[in-house]
C-alpha cells in the first residue's frame, strides 16, 4: 500500500487541483496542479490472502500528508464483501514526543518540562479521530471519555494530569549480548548476511543495532528499536560474574541478550508483554533434532520449561509453594506469578523452538511477585537475583531435556504431577461451537482429569461414558475456577 500509493508531488506546487489526468494509472486518480505536477490517490487495490485468493479493496483517502500531500489516512471495503479496514502511516497510538516518534517541526526537541503540554493537546485530538475512524469508518459504537468532556472546561486539571504520564512511560535501556568470543562471533557471521549497514537486523515488530558501545551509534532504545552491546566492557546493570558463576549447563544458553527494561513481545492470544526491571523475561531458542524425543513431541517442551521454572524456583526459594495451571500458566496458590509461551518451526531434521518466559520476581504489580510471597515469612528478604533466577531456569531446562532423552518422559511427567493443580479434578469440557458459554446444558460433559500424556496434552475420563478424553492444550483454555476446559475463540 505504501509503496504503490505514495508518489506525489512537490509541496511547492498546487497539489490540489480539480483537473483530473485522464492518463491516469489503473487503481488511481489523479488531481493536477498548475505547474504539472501530479498527486496521486488510490481507489482500488488487489490483495491476495494467506490461501492465495484474490480480494479487491476500494480505497478511499481520509487524510494526507500536510507537507507532501502522500496518503496517510486510507480507508477501505472488499468490494462485494462486507470487510472493511483502515490503513495508516499516523501513530494515533501515541503521542508527538514519545521515543521512536519525530520531535516537533524544526528539528528540535521540547524542552522536558513542556511535555505535558504537547500530550495534552495531542492525547484529546488522537482520541476523537479514533473515536471517527471507529465509528464512520469500521461501523462501531463508540462513547465520549468524560475525561475529555470535563478537562474541556478545566486545563489546569488537564495539564496535571499530562505531566504525570511522564513518569508512567517505559524508559527503555540497550541490551547486552552476552557469552564467550567464539559464540558471540559465531552469531553474528550468521547474522551477517540479513544485516542493513552491516549492524542492523529489522524484524517486523523490533528493530535490533549491533554496536560495541553505547556511544558507537545514535540510536536510542526504544519501544520498536533495541541496540545491541557486543563488547564485554559495555555498561549493564545485568550481573554477567553472578550468572556465570551460578551457570552450570552450557548448551542450553551459550549466548544471551540481556536487558534491564525490554520492549514489546508477543504473547499468547496476541496479548503483549512489556519488561519492567524486577522480571525474569527472557526469550531462549533450541535447535531439537527432528529424531530426539523432544523433537517428536513437541507440545511437551512448555511443560518442561514451566516445571523447569518452578523447579529452580522451589530449589533456591524452599518455603515457596508453587504450582501448574494447564497448560503453561506458573501460580503461587491462587496468584498467578508468570507463564510460558512456546512457537515453533520445522525443518525436516531439526525443530526450532522459541521459548519465552515471564515470572514477576520483585514488582507489586500488576502480578504477585516472588518477593511478596517470601516476605510473608521474611519481611526482611533481600529482592530476588534475576540472574541467579535466570541460570538456575537455564540449568533446569537442560537438566530435564536430558533426562527425557535419556530416560524416557515417565520420569519428567511423574516432576510435573508433582506441581501441577488438577490430578482428579472435575471439568466440564465444552464443545467448539458453545465457545464460552457457562452452560453445561448445551452440550458439555463432565470430565475427570488423569494427568497428561507424553504430548502434554490433558487426558480425562468421562464420568458417564467412561470414554478417554485428550485436549490439546493449543485453542483451548483452563478456566480452574469454574473448572471449564472451553475453546477459545478465533
Amino acid at each position: 500500500m505504501h509503496h504503490q500509493h505514495c508518489s506525489h508531488s512537490s509541496p511547492q506546487s498546487n497539489r490540489f487541483s480539480t483537473h483530473l489526468d485522464l492518463d491516469d494509472k489503473p487503481g488511481t486518480s489523479s488531481k493536477r496542479g498548475r505547474g504539472g505536477t501530479v498527486s496521486v490517490e488510490p481507489t482500488h487495490v488487489e490483495i491476495r490472502d494467506t490461501d492465495g485468493r484474490a480480494h479487491v479493496l476500494q480505497l478511499h483517502v481520509l487524510a494526507t500528508d500536510d507537507t507532501w500531500g502522500a496518503p496517510s489516512l486510507i480507508g477501505a471495503r472488499v468490494r462485494g464483501g462486507r470487510g472493511r479496514g483502515v490503513f495508516s502511516q499516523v501513530h494515533l497510538e501515541r503521542g508527538p514526543m514519545t521515543p521512536g516518534t519525530d520531535a516537533p517541526a524544526g528539528g528540535d526537541k521540547a524542552p522536558r518540562g513542556t511535555h505535558h503540554e504537547w500530550d495534552q493537546r495531542g492525547a484529546r485530538a488522537r482520541r476523537e479521530i479514533l473515536r471517527d475512524l471507529l465509528s464512520t469508518e469500521l461501523l462501531l459504537e463508540t462513547e465520549q471519555d468524560e475525561r475529555d468532556e470535563w478537562a474541556d472546561g478545566h486545563t489546569e486539571w488537564a495539564d496535571e494530569q499530562s505531566a504525570g504520564l511522564d513518569a508512567h512511560e517505559p524508559c527503555y535501556s540497550p541490551a547486552v549480548l552476552l557469552g564467550d568470543q567464539r559464540s558471540k562471533k559465531g552469531l553474528l557471521a550468521k547474522l551477517r548476511p540479513k544485516l542493513l549497514g552491516g549492524k542492523e537486523l529489522h524484524r517486523p515488530q523490533l528493530r535490533l543495532v549491533f554496536v560495541s558501545f553505547p556511544d558507537d551509534g545514535a540510536t536510542e532504545a526504544s519501544a520498536d528499536v533495541l541496540p545491541v552491546l557486543l563488547s564485554p566492557e559495555a555498561p549493564t546493570k545485568f550481573n554477567k560474574e553472578a550468572y556465570y558463576a551460578l551457570l552450570t549447563f552450557y548448551l542450553v544458553c551459550t549466548r544471551l541478550i540481556a536487558c534491564s527494561e525490554a520492549a514489546d513481545e508477543g504473547g499468547r492470544g496476541g496479548n503483549a508483554w512489556l519488561s519492567p526491571e524486577g522480571c525474569m523475561m527472557f526469550s531462549l531458542q533450541l535447535h531439537l533434532p527432528m529424531a530426539s524425543f523432544m523433537g517428536s513431541h513437541l507440545p511437551l517442551i512448555q511443560h518442561l520449561v514451566s516445571v523447569a521454572v518452578v523447579m529452580s524456583m522451589s530449589r533456591d526459594h524452599p518455603g515457596l509453594q508453587l504450582s501448574l495451571k494447564w497448560p503453561n500458566d506458573i501460580y503461587a496458590g491462587p496468584s498467578k506469578l508468570g507463564g510460558v509461551l512456546v512457537q515453533s518451526s520445522l525443518t525436516a531434521t531439526t525443530a526450532c523452538v522459541n521459548l519465552g518466559v515471564g515470572v514477576n520476581l520483585n514488582n507489586d504489580a500488576p502480578t504477585t511477585s516472588v518477593l511478596q510471597l517470601l516476605r510473608e515469612s521474611d519481611p526482611a528478604c533481600p529482592p530476588v537475583s534475576v540472574e541467579a533466577s535466570l541460570a538456575a531456569t537455564f540449568n533446569a531446562i537442560e537438566e530435564l531435556i536430558n533426562l527425557v532423552e535419556t530416560e524416557g518422559p515417565e520420569p519428567f511427567i511423574q516432576i510435573y504431577y508433582s506441581y501441577w493443580k488438577h490430578s482428579g479434578a472435575q471439568v466440564t469440557v465444552l464443545p467448539a461451537e458453545d465457545g464460552r458459554a457457562r452452560n453445561a446444558a448445551r452440550g458439555g460433559r463432565t470430565v475427570t482429569i488423569t494427568g497428561i500424556d507424553y504430548y502434554g496434552f490433558l487426558k480425562g475420563v468421562d464420568c458417564v461414558t467412561r470414554e478417554a478424553v485428550s485436549i490439546q492444550p493449543d485453542g483451548n483454555s483452563f478456566n480452574m475456577m469454574e473448572n471449564l476446559v472451553y475453546s477459545k475463540n478465533r
